[in-house]
């Protein structure tokens, strides 16, 4: 739910909002049968003109309103404004990493999939603008999806979080663990898998940077039907699930 003060400041948006969309449908049919574009464009600023003289006063009143609203929320206490900081407390019911646990996904992955070291995980526990900050002690990189199922059921077994991480190339922190969560980076799983040049249907792993594919496929004839800035960085399983990328043509 929205506060009072809140809901106050936002009516007089929705009223010009209501107000500009009321003025453009009575515009439209003043001015439907007349093709000349000027006739047009004379009558709607007459239109205009007129709404406005009409709900003058109106106007007045609700930007009132809305200047009261806007220093309500202001002079609130920082305890009670809705943007204010939230301290995030972890969830005791999750269990810490311990040795028995290394030594499972060791086992696993191998030496060269678990990463534990401070300097290595700096990386990962860090998005690439230093917005957000994590504290995970822990970093897998499973090659396989057999590996990835192996691992998440005895995380749920054994109440350990994890965060999946492709290229931590995300604006909003989604890839960067809050507090001490296993990193799932998928950077290991980097393989293309098939690809039907009749079709155009490319199977790759979730790892596979977005640069890589576009560089596979163009020499194939194709092209990727997304692009980015990052591309160059960014993982095609992080771009999927994310919806990251616009379409290219």
């Amino acid at each position: 739910m929205i506060p009072t003060a809140e809901r106050a400041a936002c009516r007089p948006s929705r009223c010009f909002l209501v107000l500009f969309v009321a003025a453009v449908l009575e515009w439209d049919q003043l001015t439907s049968l007349d093709a000349d574009p000027a006739n047009r464009l004379t009558k709607m600023h007459q239109h205009m003109l007129s709404l406005l003289s009409r709900n003058a006063a109106s106007l007045c009143n609700l930007s009132t309103q809305w200047a009261r609203a806007s220093l309500a929320l202001i002079d609130k206490p920082a305890s009670q404004q809705r943007h204010a900081t939230t301290t995030v407390v972890r969830d005791p019911s999750y269990s810490q990493v311990n040795d028995d646990d290394l030594k499972f996904f060791t086992s696993i992955l191998g030496e060269r999939g678990v990463v534990d070291g401070e300097s290595a995980l700096e990386p990962m526990n860090r998005d690439w603008m230093g917005k957000y900050v994590g504290q995970s002690k822990l970093a897998l990189k499973p090659s396989t999806t057999e590996e990835v199922s192996q691992v998440l059921a005895y995380c749920s077994l054994r109440r350990l979080a994890v965060v999946p991480q492709g290229g931590n190339t995300g604006l909003v922190g989604g890839s960067v663990p809050v507090f001490d969560e296993i990193v799932l980076n998928m950077s290991s799983m980097n393989k293309i898998l098939s690809f039907d040049e009749v079709s155009g249907v490319l199977v790759a792993q979730a790892g596979c940077i977005l640069q890589t594919l576009d560089d596979y496929v163009s020499q194939r004839g194709h092209i990727m039907p997304l692009d980015l800035g990052a591309k160059g960085s960014c993982q095609i399983g992080g771009n999927l699930s994310t919806n990251a990328g616009e379409r290219k043509h």
